[in-house]
């Protein structure tokens, strides 16, 4: 019976990450192309340099008081249903008051404080650029109110097994900044792309909010302040203090950026849009449908498939993770011009967005695989240990940007930012040991050693096409991304056999989860 229970388990898993991997694809494609149109339509400059600070203040703000809530309900939830004392709506509806409450007191003191807030995160704007981002700050600051909605319903809809209508949210909230960006972009400019956003959160929390009528409970209350909503902060508050430094990282990225050439914020945030889509694809679709799992394994105290599922994983997101890692600092400069060079982004953006991109992603590996260790210690309540890692992080990051931004400008702050995510990462990964989870190290060192071997093979074969058959970067837009997912294509075949003989067994894995795709869909 456990057996069976099992084999229906991890189909259900494994249909449930291709089909948010496909929503995912596509959300993530619209969120790529608005990027691109707000690159289009104002390119990097001063303004966009002011846009782009207030969007990490947001984060920041919703950091301090929001992060790690959706990864502290759910095994709150998990708790709820296996006690019995009290109805998950009633919980839902408590959380939602309480955070509802809590972040109109955060907006009401970052309008106050907004000028003080920009000065910190901006260090080099001064008069008309100080002014600007000041005002954007304020427009903009509901976003953090639809920021909080948001992440209780996202995780209220995954625990109940919810995933497509989450993932399809992306979508909606993608197709209203690029509606405005198409047709009101000359009217209103940044100001209206600010305005364009808190429409957009607002209707992305709306949408997964409406499905899930009868399950909410009532909102119009008074909160309750019982052990539900005391558990929830005790397990978000670690994790709080780890999300905000790892904004602080992010922080101290755009300050120091602040004071170089103009653009350069923008072109480190057009580069991180690149890697992170990426990693965002490959990597959260398998983290969501996994982790309610890791956390049900946890109550029922089931170990071994938490070992079992870890290892898989972990093998997994190296196959995918470390070639498209050399692929991007392969044909950096290729993928920037394909996806950016257009209308106001010139020819030096396009220098400096490429260079950062390279930088940016050395360090891919290392921050999607620190997206999946982090759920393994939530799912066991340990959310100080990545706490602590992340305090150390955080204390590198430092030394590395003031020293690296002297001698590299901006790819100086980018190449800090990846090597922090690599140290961060493999401390977090060593110290797993103390869970006894019994993970096979030195079959995962083995996976790492031939992914990369089979990668600069691939990267070998990438550049010859790039410098001798195909030239990436001649021809119209659509012609230029046809040669370039052609070169690609080309790079991850050489890959992909080299990884089947360099390790068929770990390659196995991959050939057992498509039989058993393939079974389902003769089904």
């Amino acid at each position: 019976m456990d057996d069976l229970e099992n084999k229906m388990k991890k189909t259900t898993m494994i249909k449930a990450t291709i089909g948010i991997m496909a929503i995912t694809s596509l959300s993530k494609l619209t969120g790529f192309f608005r990027e691109v149109m707000i690159a289009y339509r104002f390119g990097s400059d001063f303004g966009t340099d002011a846009y782009f600070i207030t969007n990490t203040i947001y984060a920041v703000i919703f950091g301090f008081a929001g992060a790690g809530l959706g990864a502290a309900i759910i095994p709150v939830l998990s708790r709820i249903r296996d006690e019995g004392r009290t109805t998950e709506g009633e919980y839902i509806g408590n959380i939602t008051r309480f955070f509802a409450l809590a972040s109109l007191v955060l907006i009401a003191l970052s309008y106050v404080l907004a000028r003080p807030l920009v000065k910190v995160f901006a260090v080099g704007f001064t008069g008309a650029q100080l002014d600007t981002a000041v005002s954007y700050l304020r427009i903009g600051l509901p976003v953090i109110f639809c920021n909080f909605m948001y992440s209780i319903y996202e995780a209220f809809s995954h625990s109940k097994n919810r995933f497509y209508m989450v993932a399809s949210g992306g979508i909606v909230m993608n197709a209203v900044v690029v509606l405005y960006l198409v047709f009101f972009h000359e009217q209103f400019g940044i100001p209206g792309l600010i305005f364009s956003n808190i429409l957009a959160y607002g209707l992305r929390a709306i949408y997964i909010y409406i499905p899930l009528h009868g399950f909410r409970g009532r909102l119009f209350e008074t909160v309750k302040r019982d052990e539900y909503l005391r558990a929830t902060y005790n397990i978000m508050v670690p994790i709080m203090v780890s999300s905000i430094i790892s904004y602080i990282n992010l922080a101290i990225d755009r300050t120091l950026a602040s004071t170089l050439v103009e653009g350069s914020i923008s072109s480190l945030k057009y580069a991180s849009q690149v890697r992170t889509s990426v990693n965002g694809l490959l990597i959260t679709s398998m983290v969501t449908v996994i982790y309610p799992s890791f956390s049900e394994w946890i109550v029922k105290g089931d170990r071994d498939k938490l070992k079992k599922m870890f290892t898989y994983a972990v093998s997994m997101i190296t196959i995918l993770v470390i070639p498209i890692t050399v692929g991007l600092m392969t044909l950096n400069r290729e993928i920037i011009d394909v996806v950016y060079s257009r209308g106001a982004f010139n020819a030096e953006d396009a220098r400096m967005t490429s260079s950062a991109l390279f930088y940016y992603s050395i360090g891919m590996a290392g921050t999607g695989m620190g997206m999946f260790i982090n759920k393994v210690y939530y799912a066991y309540h340990d959310s100080k240990t990545t706490m602590k890692t992340g305090m150390a992080a955080v204390a590198l990051n430092i030394v590395l940007n003031l020293v690296l931004v002297r001698y590299m400008a901006h790819n100086g702050l980018a190449l800090a930012t990846s090597i922090v995510a690599l140290f961060n990462t493999s401390l977090k990964f060593w110290l797993l040991r103390k869970k006894n989870l019994e993970i096979e190290y030195k079959r995962i060192l083995s996976i790492i050693l031939k992914s990369l071997a089979s990668s600069a093979a691939m990267a070998a074969t990438v550049r010859f096409i790039a410098a001798h058959a195909v030239d990436i970067r001649s021809g119209e837009s659509m012609v230029r991304l046809l040669k370039l997912l052609a070169t690609a294509g080309a790079g991850a075949l050489v890959y992909f056999l080299l990884i089947y003989f360099l390790y068929l067994k770990d390659t196995n894995l991959m050939k057992n989860a498509q039989e058993k795709i393939r079974k389902r869909i003769k089904i």
